[in-house]
Formats: C-alpha cells, sequence, structure tokens
C-alpha cells in the first residue's frame, strides 16, 4: 500500500509538472520592424532603403508570429524558444534560439539564434561560434 501512495504522488508530480503554463522571455514579445540584413561580404547590406521592403515581425505572448512585407502577411504560424552551448578549447557560449514553424508543416520552418539588447532584436548563426548573416529588428513602438 506505501508504494502505491508513492507511486500516485509521484504520477500527481509529473502530471503537474507537464501542465505548467509556459511564457515565452517578455524581451521577445512585441512588434520588430526590420533595420538591416548584413552579408556574408561588405557592401552587400540589405535594408528597407535599398530593397524597397518594408518587414515586420509580431511575436505574441502565446507563441504565434507573423511576418509582413510592405503590409501583406507572408508568414504566420507558432515558434518555440530553447538555449544551447556551443563548447571550443577557447570558450563556452550559451546562446538562445527561436525556432518559426508554419501550420501543417511537421518540421521547422526556420531556425536560428537569437539576441535582444534593449530594443535590437537580431537574429545571426554567428552566436553559436559560426559566422553568417546578422539580421537586426528595431522594437517598434506602440
Amino acid at each position: 500500500m506505501k508504494h502505491i501512495v508513492k507511486f500516485l504522488i509521484a504520477l500527481l508530480l509529473v502530471f503537474n509538472s507537464c501542465t505548467k503554463e509556459q511564457h515565452p522571455p517578455p524581451e521577445l514579445i512585441g512588434s520588430w520592424q526590420w533595420k538591416i540584413s548584413h552579408g556574408f561580404q561588405p557592401g552587400y547590406d540589405e535594408t528597407p532603403e535599398n530593397t524597397g521592403i518594408e518587414k515586420l515581425l509580431v511575436l505574441t505572448e502565446d507563441f504565434k508570429w507573423e511576418r509582413l512585407e510592405n503590409n501583406n502577411i507572408v508568414g504566420s504560424g507558432r515558434f518555440s524558444v530553447g538555449q544551447g552551448r556551443y563548447s571550443s578549447y577557447f570558450r563556452t557560449l550559451i546562446y538562445d534560439s527561436i525556432v518559426f514553424h508554419k501550420p501543417g508543416e511537421t518540421k521547422a520552418t526556420y531556425w536560428d539564434y537569437y539576441e535582444v539588447k534593449v530594443d535590437t532584436l537580431t537574429f545571426c548563426g554567428c552566436f553559436a561560434g559560426f559566422t553568417g548573416m546578422k539580421t537586426k529588428y528595431i522594437r517598434q513602438l506602440k
């Protein structure tokens, strides 16, 4: 009987921990206006000014995302966040990652590493020790 009670308590704790409501990091939530994508080579940067495209990324508290280009929705779905670790002989980096999912697709639509500093959201593979394109968004004020 004692083992059954312990088992039931353990089972209750497991179910309780699984139903815990999760929230994305508060610094991610909001509307983000695209400012620049740095290319692999100098001089190949893309901006709203040289492409004629205004981009907006909206991330909500309930893990939904929407991307607009020139006020037209070009993508939407759900997102998830995580954290990773990259170690080399010289250092260990802990980084945050985000995965964008589109409805009806079983694999991730897009994923990247991100960093939020004050009102700037930067996506870049380089946070994990790699080089690559960096894209910066600025928080859009309400």
